[in-house]
């Protein structure tokens, strides 16, 4: 009974010996070990916040650039409808503009060739018209004819 008692005095002072030597050599490290843990699972949990809101932020800058994408592109869309009814307008009034510069051409054609038709055929008139006055003048009663009819004329306005 006496060798009991020693083997569980024994057996306490082993495993006050093995506390001892736990609380003095792996207490320590082990603890620390825990709060460098701690504060690593800390700092990921932080970075892991920090992350989702940058995460968050490049969505929201995300979808803002695809709406401004997107406005953008009515915007240019818009511009190009304009800017193609714009050039019909234009290519409108060119061709207008075209048709009415060989209306004129054409106008002013007739007009050249109708001078060049008077040049010729004006000379030929005055000279037959000349010819026909000497041989009307020529004639005393139509001399006489002229002159009363002018007198009459004048008196009229005179009256």
């Amino acid at each position: 009974m006496i060798d009991g008692i020693f083997h569980v005095i024994n057996f306490l002072l082993f495993v006050g010996l093995v506390v001892y030597c736990f609380r003095t050599y792996a207490y320590a490290p082990i603890t620390q070990a825990m709060i460098l843990e701690r504060t690593e699972q800390l700092n990921m949990t932080k970075r892991y916040e920090h992350l989702r809101k940058q995460e968050q932020g490049l969505v929201k800058v995300y979808q803002h650039q695809n709406m401004s994408y997107e406005e953008l592109s009515q915007k240019v869309a818009l511009w190009r409808d304009a800017v193609s009814s714009v050039e019909l307008h234009y290519e409108h009034e060119r061709e207008q503009i075209i048709r009415a510069m060989n209306e004129r051409i054409r106008v002013q054609q007739q007009y050249i060739a109708q001078e060049q038709v008077c040049r010729s055929v004006v000379p030929q008139v005055m000279e037959a018209v000349v010819e026909d006055m000497r041989v009307l003048y020529a004639d005393p009663h139509f001399i006489a004819h002229y002159t009363h009819a002018a007198i009459d004329r004048m008196q009229r306005r005179i009256q």
